[in-house]
């Protein structure tokens, strides 16, 4: 029986050291579980530690809670029986880990903003000093009028030329932009200006001694939406320069002068360009005085699309185009396309200095001259001086001797121009912007003193023209 009880507590020893066995391997793999825990907390600890300058404090909360966390550990070694609550102590802790970190991330955040607002602070600051500079990355829209109160502003907005893509400008919807007298808004570098329907540009010049400018320069192009109306007004300057570009891409309009108070001076300098290069784009200069220049192999594109001086949409509304120039082997582009140039009298027919006889003029484009409702096609001559708005007409209409027939003597070519469907033409002889129409061969064309057109037909037979009446003689 002794024998048999010592087999059975035997077997029950053999059986409690199995389950201590279980038990320690449970202890090991809890260990090693936490040694895991442990790793990682490092590794926060180390990334907390890589973190701004401002995470101190932080640090040292997370060293407090791995001192915790080793503590827990000796403990853990200490006994094999409250293994789970620790193991939910670590979790906790590790949560908490994580919590301390996302503060930090936000933190860092919020620095990084605080940065920003910062360096626009300075840069603004800068700009009370000196000019205020605004570098444009990707896109931004104009809501910078604070920067342009007083006399003498200066706001620059600078396309970034390492920009990923093309930065834009956007001129929003309805937005007025004023200028006071003496400021300067210039947009600059390689970029887009988009000019939003009901865009104005408000110069506000008392005298020419004060003009403000509106320059742009260094590549920039600026394009009006579809279908918008942008308007320029008041007494100032208007710049294109270095390169720069305005151009009506879609159908659209720009309007300079909005009052005969207005005093526009309109430059294109250094390979600049202001036109039209769709059909139904127009530019209008109308009831302001203006001086128009184009300077330095800048150019007038009107690849597709209209020009009027002296008129809006057709109509006439008169102001003062005080000169005209194209100079320094710049180009007058009119394009092979649709559209046409309108030419109306200046209030009290006043003249205009008129100068293009250093540049270039390519193309065809028909003319109209409003009072007389008349259209000739514009002709490549090189004009210089002093002439009313209807001189202009007639000497840009007057036939080029290059294109004369060989039976016509030069003496003729004063009188001779074409019409839009390049049909010859003899000007009324009273040089009113009326033309008289010719036949296909007629030549030696000539006006007597009582304003009587003379010529000869394709079979040589004299005829005149009376009042537009032709009778053989």
């Amino acid at each position: 029986v002794l024998i048999d009880g010592n087999t059975m507590m035997i077997d029950m020893v053999k059986a409690s050291t199995g389950e201590i066995q279980v038990c320690v391997d449970a202890v090991k793999s809890s260990t090693g579980e936490l040694q895991i825990l442990i790793d990682i907390n490092t590794m926060m600890i180390d990334m907390v530690k890589a973190s701004t300058g401002a995470n101190a404090d932080m640090i040292d909360m997370l060293k407090t809670s791995t001192g915790d966390i080793a503590d827990m550990l000796d403990m853990v070694k200490a006994s094999t029986g409250a293994n789970a609550d620790m193991i939910d102590m670590l979790k906790t802790s590790t949560g908490f880990l994580q919590d301390l970190i996302n503060t930090i991330t936000v933190v860092d955040s919020g620095i990084e903003s605080r940065v920003e607002v910062l360096e626009s602070c300075c840069e603004y600051l800068l700009g009370a000093v000196g000019d205020c500079i605004i570098t444009i990355t990707s896109e931004l829209h104009f809501m910078h009028q604070f920067l342009l109160t007083d006399p003498n502003d200066i706001v620059i907005f600078r396309f970034d030329p390492c920009a990923t893509k093309m930065p834009r400008l956007i001129f929003d919807m309805g937005t007025t932009v004023s200028l006071p007298p003496c400021s300067r808004l210039i947009v600059q570098g390689e970029g887009n200006v988009i000019l939003e329907d009901g865009v104005e540009f408000a110069l506000e010049g008392t005298t020419t001694l004060d003009k403000p400018s509106l320059i742009f320069e260094d590549r920039a192009m600026v394009v009006p939406d579809p279908l918008s109306t942008v308007v320029v007004s008041g007494i100032g300057n208007f710049v294109i320069r270095n390169d720069a570009t305005v151009t009506l891409e879609h159908p659209s309009q720009l309007i300079f002068g909005t009052s005969t108070d207005d005093i526009l001076c309109i430059l294109a300098d250094s390979n600049a360009s202001l036109g039209t290069a769709d059909s139904d784009a127009l530019i209008s200069f109308q009831l302001a005085k203006f001086n128009i220049n184009f300077e330095h192999a800048s150019a007038f594109d009107l690849t597709s699309g209209s020009l009027e001086l002296n008129a809006l949409s057709g109509v006439s509304s008169p102001g003062n185009i005080c000169s005209f120039v194209v100079e320094g082997g710049s180009r007058f582009h009119l394009g092979e396309e649709d559209g046409i140039i309108i030419f109306n009298d200046n209030i009290g027919d006043d003249p205009v200095l008129f100068d293009n006889f250093d540049s270039f003029i390519t193309g065809n484009k028909n003319m109209l001259y409003l009072p007389a409702d008349e259209t000739l096609q514009m002709q490549p001559n090189l004009i210089r001086g002093s002439f009313t708005i209807l001189d202009v007409f007639i000497q840009l209409g007057i036939r080029s001797a290059a294109r004369a027939r060989d039976r016509q003597d030069s003496q003729d070519q004063q009188f001779l121009t074409e019409q839009p469907d390049g049909s010859l033409a003899a000007l009324n002889p009273a040089l009113d912007g009326t033309v008289v129409p010719l036949e296909e061969g007629d030549y030696d064309i000539s006006c007597a003193e009582d304003n009587t057109i003379f010529g000869r037909d394709l079979f040589g037979r004299l005829f005149q023209v009376v009042n537009g009446v032709r009778t053989l003689l």
